[in-house]
């Protein structure tokens, strides 16, 4: 995601990452002000093959795909928010052990 972020956003953009915790989960966030994703690409991009029309040349389209893989395999949760010519931002959203237990 932070690859991603650093490839589709231009000279003078911005890539942020944040990271939020409290007592129930921990959440990273990695927003950049790039090109953004395609609306009708937006349900796809965590398919694995799968290539948005924003993909780059090298693209292979298994990025998104594997970096779900993890956070789920993780017990955690992965979703994106975009809007294109403003920037896309991916949410990762992981249960605190102590309180998956209760």
């Amino acid at each position: 995601m932070l690859k991603n972020a650093v490839e589709h956003t231009g000279d003078g953009g911005t890539v942020s990452i944040q990271y939020h915790e409290n007592a129930i989960y921990q959440e990273i966030r990695i927003g950049d002000s790039g090109e953004g994703i395609a609306t009708k690409d937006l349900p796809y991009i965590f398919k694995r093959f799968y290539k948005g029309s924003n993909a780059g040349e090298n693209s292979v389209g298994i990025g998104l795909a594997m970096a779900q893989n993890i956070v789920t395999k993780q017990h955690g949760d992965i979703e994106v928010t975009s809007q294109e010519r403003i920037g896309t931002t991916f949410h990762l959203n992981f249960i605190n052990e102590s309180y998956d237990k209760l």
